[in-house]
């Protein structure tokens, strides 16, 4: 009985012997990188951004075959490059080694060696002559380099000279806080560009003048805040667009655009230092002006079609105007030609400013047929698009952009884009080196730009202007 017990026990002890080495069999131990090893294609190639290099990468476990489908990472510099090619503009040498887990491979050299270029010609120009000297404002600048073959070459070391001093940043935004006239040039390889010049102006900090606007709502019997006669909240709209405009925030890419510190802001105060009921608002009822009697000739006016004309807009203008010592009155109704108009301002002739009509320096005048402030705008335009902010801008002294006479007169400011009516293709200057039609007083475009010169306009009217001295301390 003890032997068969025995044989018994040696039995078990032996199955469970092989199934063990059953399992183990099946349980092989995972692949491991050992190490890795990087090659290249070349060590050498030319620093023109097109000569690439191939890196290739061999992983081994640790009996040194090799492992297929390793997922690995390549370093260039010590930075994570995501491609197995290499190229570059910049010539140097390039340490290169590959990365997987904590396997590091060998590492590599790939020298970039400096194009060789026999320049002959630099050419040098900019998006425009004129800019402002607040750090911000920049001119873009635009080379070429030419070879023997008077073919452009790229990728060529420059530095950027500006008044005989190398900059330390040769970047082709050119930005500066130092005013004056700044001579630039490109220098690369002992060849010098031509010199183009840039007037950098001051920049001028001006206070901010508060303006109280009174809109005249011109209506013809509707509800508040149905056609025409507009709500508080429709007014507050168009005065929020009007500020928005006047302090630079549509965006402008425009080098020479400016806030131009003038602040609108609806009137609380009546002639009598009465609170207005509703900030900002006279309503007038449209229809005793609606007769199609014409104050002038050839009038588009027509009575009793609801709608306004030039001529009904100036007598209704006359009788509801606001002192304009103390508010700037904007008019705002259905117009029979669906557009807007305003004029311009008159100014003290010691302070006299181009495009504007002088008057004696003793005047004080009051409104008139012949001195009127007009300013009327359509409903519907004023509500859909940025005639506000162009009409205000007549009224502030500021012209239509281009000319209606070949370029013998335009709108007195260089840093606008002035061309040719209706030929827009044919500026009146390069002082912008092209099209920016940008700017709200032009009649194409994008609108969304005032520039440094009407600002300084507006800011010349409203300390010498007829009536706008006086407006920019009202407490209205």
């Amino acid at each position: 009985m003890k032997k068969i017990f025995y044989v018994f026990l040696l039995l078990i002890n032996f199955s469970c012997s092989s199934t063990d080495d059953s399992e183990i069999d099946e349980q092989q131990d995972p692949i491991t990188v050992a190490s890795l090893e990087i090659s290249s294609t070349s060590g050498s190639i030319l620093a023109d951004g097109s000569d690439t290099v191939t890196f290739s990468v061999i992983a081994r476990d640790k009996n040194q075959n090799t492992i297929q489908n390793s997922n690995f990472d390549i370093y260039i510099d010590g930075n994570l490059h995501d491609s197995s090619t290499f190229s570059t503009n910049t010539a140097g040498q390039y340490k290169v080694y590959a990365k997987m887990d904590l396997v590091k491979s060998n590492t590599i050299t790939i020298t970039a060696e400096e194009v060789q270029v026999n320049l002959t010609s630099i050419s040098l120009n900019a998006n425009t002559s004129l800019i402002i000297a607040d750090g911000n404002s920049k001119a873009e600048l635009s080379v070429i380099f030419y070879d023997e073959n008077n073919s452009p070459v790229d990728n060529v070391d420059y530095e950027i000279v500006d008044n005989d001093t190398v900059l330390d940043n040769p970047n082709l935004g050119y930005t500066t806080t130092v005013s004056g006239i700044h001579d630039l040039k490109i220098q690369a390889k002992g060849i010098e560009s031509n010199t183009i010049q840039l007037n950098a102006r001051v920049n001028v900090d001006y206070p901010t003048i508060s303006v109280p606007v009174i809109f005249h709502i011109v209506h013809f019997g509707e509800s508040i805040g149905s056609g025409t006669n507009l709500s508080q909240g429709q007014v507050t709209a168009l005065l929020d667009k009007l500020n928005k405009g006047f302090s630079n925030q549509y965006n402008s890419e425009n080098p020479n655009a400016v806030d131009t510190k003038i602040v609108f802001r609806l009137a609380n105060l009546d002639s009598n230092d009465v609170q207005l009921p509703e900030p900002g608002i006279n309503r007038i009822d449209g229809s005793t002006y609606d007769d199609g009697v014409p104050a002038f000739p050839d009038s588009f006016d027509i009575a009793n079609d609801k709608k306004l004309a030039i001529n009904e807009y100036w007598n209704l203008g006359l009788e509801t105007i606001w002192d304009p010592k103390m508010y700037l009155n904007l008019w705002i109704g259905p117009d029979q030609e669906a557009r807007g108009s305003a004029s311009l301002p008159w100014i003290y002739e010691s302070y006299s400013l181009d495009g504007l009509v002088s008057i004696p320096d003793n005047s004080e005048l009051e409104p008139n047929n012949d001195t009127f402030p007009s300013f009327w705008l359509d409903t519907n335009n004023a509500l859909t698009s940025t005639a506000i902010i162009h009409e205000v801008g007549h009224s502030l002294g500021l012209l239509h952009v281009f000319s209606n006479d070949n370029c013998t007169t335009s709108d007195y400011c260089q840093d606008t884009y002035s061309y040719i009516f209706n030929e827009p293709n044919q500026p009146c200057s390069d002082n912008l080196g092209g099209n920016i039609n940008d700017n709200f007083m032009d009649y194409t475009g994008i609108y969304n730009t005032f520039s440094y010169e009407q600002r300084e306009r507006i800011h010349h009217v409203f300390e010498y202007g007829l009536w706008l001295n006086e407006l920019k301390n009202s407490n209205k």
